[in-house]
């Protein structure tokens, strides 16, 4: 089975539904464009702000050029990888859309950064759109003055619930109405939340929900409640409860490995639970837990391989299994996986001597410099990542093309 949430993304702006005013505002910013001036989207997750960027892209035949503004580490970084884009004409299409994502994650050490992005949009010749969860941040302060601001409601009940019946209606999908509108209500606005749901909750093409009056998204940050009661409870049931609850990924779907011990995804409750069994069982019980998430990764290959989505449900059941085990622990505190080099910064000269050993490969290759090559670095890894006769002409290893995909 494909994933629901792909195969009914909006490709249109007719497609979308429930943000009509905010998309005709956007419409006319693009269409009307002044240089000098550049676009804030904002609002919570899963209200279609990087959507509607993209279905505007497509109807008007305009290239897009995505950029996540967390790649962005510093003023440097900024000017070089932003600052190409807005320069360089697009050769395809009638024109282009800069999309600057998720502008509440750039980076708030370098001050800097900000102004040379703000000079940058005053700049441009092209449309810049931005978008955010949220405007209330001190970092971007000099920002907001810059930009036309355009804020995202969070959808509906109501619209929730209509997408899903008509999702429902073309996968033949048996439903109640009590039990599609207690899963609009309960994601809150987050339609991409509500689809993820809506298959997670579907068995034999029947979707329904257990325990209504107890079934309620949780925030990530209460992942300590349900490492609690996996840990602490000694009750499957209620562990299973606790984990179709959680608002995180299971296990990791992003294949974002950076080594093969090394990875971005940090934020999962299989690393959650990898990093904490070993502080919380003794050594038998450790040796059964781990055996356990074996099977986990065994269900996960088979679900990336063959799309066997149904498996998720036995990934929920041998996750509950873990609270048979008895903790001795008195934790109750649990850490992230010191496998992401967000939280262990031992790892990222690991991560980095890759980025650099390609980077003299290609120096030596196009005879620049190093320190040029790695400040265009961004644009060698579109270059090269695909073309194996490049890979083959700058030898470069297996492990340094696997690490340029990812």
């Amino acid at each position: 089975m494909s994933l629901l949430l792909d195969k009914y993304r909006p490709k249109t702006l007719k497609e979308i539904k429930g943000i009509d005013r905010e998309i005709k505002t956007l419409k006319d910013f693009v269409n009307n464009f002044k240089a000098g001036k550049g676009l804030l989207i904002f609002g919570p997750s899963g209200c279609g702000k990087t959507l509607s960027v993209y279905a505007l892209a497509r109807d008007l035949n305009y290239e897009l050029f995505e950029l996540n503004a967390s790649n962005f580490r510093d003023k440097e970084s900024i000017e070089n990888i932003l600052g190409s884009a807005v320069r360089q004409k697009s050769l395809f299409f009638n024109g282009k859309i800069i999309l600057l994502d998720e502008i509440d994650g750039i980076s708030s050490q370098d001050r800097g950064g900000v102004q040379s992005l703000i000079k940058i949009i005053e700049e441009s010749n092209f449309p810049i759109v931005l978008t955010s969860n949220t405007i209330e941040l001190e970092k971007i302060e000099g920002l907001i003055k810059k930009v036309l601001l355009l804020e995202y409601k969070k959808l509906e009940d109501n619209q929730i619930l209509s997408i899903l019946k008509e999702i429902c209606n073309k996968e033949d999908i048996s439903y109640s109405q009590e039990d599609l509108m207690t899963l609009a209500k309960i994601s809150r606005g987050d339609i991409r939340a509500a689809i993820t749901d809506l298959q997670t909750l579907t068995y034999n093409n029947k979707f329904t929900i257990e325990g209504l009056d107890h079934f309620d998204r949780l925030q990530s940050e209460n992942i300590n409640n349900v490492l609690n009661v996996i840990f602490k409870r000694n009750d499957m049931k209620k562990s299973r409860e606790y984990i179709d609850m959680i608002n995180l990924d299971l296990i990791d779907f992003s294949k974002r490995n950076l080594t093969n011990v090394i990875f971005n995804n940090d934020n999962v409750l299989y690393y959650w639970l990898e990093e904490n069994i070993p502080f919380q069982y003794e050594e038998e019980p450790v040796k059964v837990s781990f055996e356990v998430l074996s099977r986990v990764d065994l269900f996960r290959s088979r679900i990336m391989r063959r799309q066997y989505w149904r498996y998720l449900a036995y990934i929920v059941d041998l996750f509950a299994s873990l609270s048979l085990n008895e903790s001795k622990s008195m934790i109750s505190i649990y850490k992230k996986t010191k496998r992401s080099p967000k939280n262990n910064r031992k790892l990222w000269f690991l991560v980095s001597r890759k980025k650099k050993d390609i980077a003299t490969k290609i120096s030596l290759s196009s005879k620049t410099s190093l320190r040029k090559t790695l400040n265009e670095f961004f644009y060698y890894i579109i270059i090269i990542k695909d073309n194996t006769d490049l890979q083959d002409d700058l030898d470069l290893t297996p492990e340094e093309i696997e690490w340029l995909k990812k």
